[in-house]
């Protein structure tokens, strides 16, 4: 995006934009960082493409853990966390599918399923989702049966699910 001199210089008296004091020359395979402090950094790509990576695993290994539990609310709040850190991990749609059908959310859970079996297929999103249901009818089981932790660990990294391929449900 471009801009005029003179919207640039009202964005910097709204505080929008920072006047550097100095260029700073670009590096190769580097993107330029503003830390929260306000400092400016280069960070590698690499780097970043990594703790996003890590920030997803995490982020769905919490929301695994609060579906065990039966907090649904928990979960969609992992959910979108894993969802913004990488948005190709398939887990965290088929988690929110998992929330949607125990809320009787048919079209929100058909309208991921679209979504996801252009990526890895409509079968395996069935199993998928069949699995987190399963842990969810544990937690309920009469016997007090207990979940035994998340079983698709197996089908982690299966596929992805393509950013446009993805229109997000009212509600997700």
């Amino acid at each position: 995006m471009e801009i005029s001199e003179q919207e640039f210089e009202s964005f910097i008296a709204e505080g929008r934009l920072r006047r550097l004091s100095a260029p700073i020359p670009a590096q190769p395979d580097h993107t330029l960082w503003l830390t929260t402090k306000g400092a400016i950094k280069y960070l590698l790509l690499a780097a970043i493409e990594r703790r996003r990576k890590e920030s997803a695993e995490e982020f769905i290994r919490l929301a695994e853990k609060a579906w065990e539990k039966g907090d649904k609310s928990e979960t969609l709040r992992w959910i979108k966390a894993a969802g913004a850190a990488d948005d190709r991990r398939v887990e965290p749609y088929i988690l929110r599918a998992a929330v949607a059908s125990r809320r009787n959310e048919t079209v929100v859970v058909n309208a991921l399923k679209r979504a996801c079996a252009r990526g890895i297929g409509e079968k395996a999103f069935n199993i998928l989702l069949t699995d987190y249901l399963k842990i969810a009818s544990s937690r309920s089981a009469p016997d007090g049966a207990s979940p035994g932790g998340v079983h698709t660990s197996a089908w982690r990294g299966i596929g992805a699910v393509r950013p446009a391929a993805y229109a997000e449900p009212v509600g997700i």
